[in-house]
């Protein structure tokens, strides 16, 4: 898509959150970023996404735990994903599928209980029922 094809889409989306987006992008693009970083596909704001994600996803899993109960929940859900079958996946594994997109999915209990620290500490993860519709495969 060219660049002057995503401003025409953000003017013709304005008003949305995709269209929000769009013009974003474009503002970026415009400002001479890496197309990848623009699109939030690899940097800092696609980081904030998978950790995002993952923290909504070990909220899922575990939505009663510890945060480190919930790490071992996540890291378990993330070494089941390396060993992929044909069953649906849950919600909590949809949402490690859309943070796989974003970046390398930490594995070590240690690493995830970080990072949900870290998310914890920012905004307590709340599950919205979109949240999970969101990411459906």
């Amino acid at each position: 898509m060219s660049l002057e094809r995503i401003h025409q889409a953000a003017e013709a989306l304005a008003g949305s959150e995709l269209g929000e987006y769009l013009a974003d992008v474009a503002a970026r693009l415009d400002a001479g970023l890496d197309p990848a970083i623009a699109l939030e596909l690899k940097g800092p704001a696609a980081m904030r996404r998978r950790d995002r994600l993952l923290s909504q996803a070990a909220h899922l899993a575990a939505p009663d735990e510890s945060l480190w109960q919930r790490a071992a929940a996540l890291a378990a859900l993330i070494r089941r994903r390396e060993r992929r079958t044909s069953r649906p996946l849950s919600g909590a594994e949809r949402l490690i599928e859309a943070a796989a997109r974003s970046g390398t999915l930490p594995r070590s209990r240690r690493r995830l209980y970080d990072l949900l620290c870290a998310q914890h500490q920012e905004a307590p993860a709340e599950i919205e029922p979109a949240a999970v519709a969101a990411h459906a495969a």
